[in-house]
């Protein structure tokens, strides 16, 4: 796949190398503006080149930090740089509007427009000191003299307000160090390198048959979630190209879900979000469908599903096991002893004490999970 890096030069060199690095380890290509062949053959402005690597890719990446950047000074009229208007809620509550002019907007953001203009895949990573200085920023709202301590402007601030506006890739992924911003990173590209563009690619011979596969994603919540997702998918043998890419909770699962829309047709024909209901009673767990079937009808596409799993996926584990009393004494107690379980004695328990048909006797989420994937056999993928 090829990435386009958006972010400002100065201050995240360090985080952009990074990027470049791990995303080139796992056979992606990386366009980004200190790359030698970065400079088109076309006498283009440095601002108009990086607008045209943006329509040239296939996804971007975005990262924020303090710095705003340079303002945009193409010498072509881009017709989606234009004035930008949204609305924030102060720290009275009121609504307050602000409108950036395009010679005001920065190149950064310029690259956003872009890549929404071109209907690009993209995800944002901000630095969470940025993110936080943004909330106090909304509560003086009304100082025109606010001087943040962080950020060089306010405009920064602005720009996550817009970006998160936005019905389809709004979602920002904070980080606070380099290693939790690594993390993050991998979670987002990794599982498509090794599922989805790998499997497309593995054997040229059988090429035109993975083609045809309907191709589909999941995201879930954590990565024993994960595991137990590709445990079923090869216990039901369904014959898709799919992709289970993890997420740091479930508000971040659903973001990212709620994001998809623009990918169906695309990339993937399914997009299934797997998370945990959190639920005390049915209730709640009403409460919730109800909850996610209006984002859902927000979205209007029916290749978007959700499923729950009552109350967390480590009671679809509980239910199947045969020897279930081995791990403790109650149902609380082998809960515990599960979310405890290292990686290796997880699928040792899938492989050898999973009772499949019991758990989805017990299970409404699961069995209606199982069900969803076993009709995937027969969907066929888009044209």
């Amino acid at each position: 796949m090829k990435f386009f890096l958006s972010s400002t030069a100065y201050d995240l060199y360090d985080f952009r190398a990074l990027v470049v690095d791990e995303l080139q380890k796992l056979g992606h290509e990386v366009l980004h503006h200190e790359m030698p062949t970065f400079s088109s053959s076309e006498p283009l402005h440095s601002h108009d080149a990086c607008l045209k690597a943006v329509e040239s890719c296939q996804a971007v990446i975005c990262l924020l930090d303090r710095r705003y950047g340079g303002t945009y000074h193409g010498a072509a009229k881009q017709p989606y740089v234009e004035e930008v208007e949204f609305s924030v809620k102060t720290g009275d509550k009121q609504r307050h509007d602000i409108k950036i002019g395009p010679k005001e907007l920065s190149i950064t953001w310029c690259e956003l427009l872009a890549a929404r203009h071109f209907k690009k895949p993209m995800l944002t990573f901000a630095r969470k000191r940025l993110m936080d200085e943004k909330e106090t920023r909304r509560k003086n709202q009304l100082l025109t003299d606010f001087q943040p301590a962080y950020a060089d402007d306010n405009k920064l601030f602005d720009l996550i307000d817009w970006l998160t506006k936005q019905k389809t890739f709004n979602w920002i992924s904070p980080f606070d160090s380099v290693v939790d911003f690594r993390q993050k990173l991998i979670a987002w590209v990794k599982n498509l390198d090794e599922e989805l563009a790998s499997d497309q690619v593995h054997d040229r011979e059988d090429g035109a048959k993975v083609a045809s596969l309907p191709h589909v994603l999941i995201i879930v919540e954590g990565a024993r979630d994960r595991q137990f997702i590709k445990f079923l998918i090869a216990t039901l043998q369904i014959q898709c190209v799919f992709a289970v890419t993890v997420e740091s909770g479930k508000r971040a699962a659903e973001e990212m879900w709620a994001s998809q829309a623009l990918l169906l047709d695309s990339v993937f024909d399914r997009v299934i979000l797997v998370v945990d209901a959190d639920a005390v009673d049915s209730e709640a767990l009403q409460r919730e469908q109800q909850r996610l079937n209006a984002r859902l009808k927000t979205v209007k596409d029916e290749r978007l599903a959700f499923v729950l799993a009552e109350p967390e996926l480590e009671a679809w584990i509980l239910a199947g096991l045969k020897n279930a009393e081995d791990l403790g004494a109650d149902e609380e107690r082998r809960m515990n002893h599960l979310r405890k379980m290292s990686r290796v004695l997880w699928e040792e328990l899938l492989r050898n004490d999973y009772d499949l048909a019991q758990a989805r006797r017990n299970c409404e989420g699961l069995n209606r999970l199982c069900y969803l994937l076993l009709s995937l056999n027969t969907a066929p993928s888009s044209p």
